[in-house]
């Protein structure tokens, strides 16, 4: 049981590190893009979970759950995702046999890179209309990658132009130097010319 309990610390203590990268320095609440909807499907939904929030902000996924803990006692556990859209690969709608059977529909957030063990990827049960979610998500995404091409290729201009300003200044250098090896060139031979009169 001591260990159930530092495995729950860890677990909140991942979670706060992960919503402290995305906090502002002004500590400011990020505008919701899009908040997806439980109260749907709860008739369908096994209520196990007492309350459940997903949203999309402009830079990640949030998923609040608060879940009774089998012993009363112990209160409520509170768990808070925040899933980085930089780190997110895909958004998957899934519905087993046994989900058909209620309506009920899953949402499955892969993560960017090496491919992970499927406990590590965030999986979200009972969203009503997941598809406009994950639509909501992936133009969010789509987005963000635009920019993200749009800085670089601003990037690559700004290079490329002073790449050009650069090759025109040393292309004025040399004329100016073969100006002046011409100019000697002439004044040695007028020289040249003077001594041999």
């Amino acid at each position: 049981m001591v260990a159930n309990m530092k495995k729950m610390e860890e677990v909140v203590e991942i979670d706060t590190l992960e919503k402290s990268l995305l906090e502002n320095n002004d500590e400011e609440e990020e505008e919701v893009l899009y908040a997806a909807s439980f109260r749907e499907m709860e008739k369908n939904f096994v209520k196990y979970q007492t309350v459940q929030t997903l949203y999309l902000t402009p830079n990640a996924i949030v998923y609040k759950v608060t879940r009774p803990v089998p012993f009363p006692c112990f209160g409520v556990l509170h768990k808070e995702k925040h899933v980085l859209l930089h780190s997110v690969a895909d958004v998957v709608v899934e519905q087993g046999y046994l989900q058909s059977l209620f309506g009920v529909y899953s949402l499955r957030i892969e993560n960017v890179g090496v491919r992970r063990p499927p406990s590590d990827d965030v999986k979200i049960l009972g969203v009503a209309n997941p598809n406009a979610f994950r639509k909501a998500v992936m133009m969010r995404l789509s987005n963000i990658r635009n920019e993200i091409v749009s800085r670089q290729v601003a990037t690559l201009e700004d290079a490329s132009h002073s790449g050009e300003m650069l090759l025109l200044q040393k292309l004025e250098e040399i004329g100016s130097s073969v100006k002046r090896m011409q100019t000697l060139l002439e004044e040695q031979q007028s020289q040249a010319t003077e001594s041999i009169d």
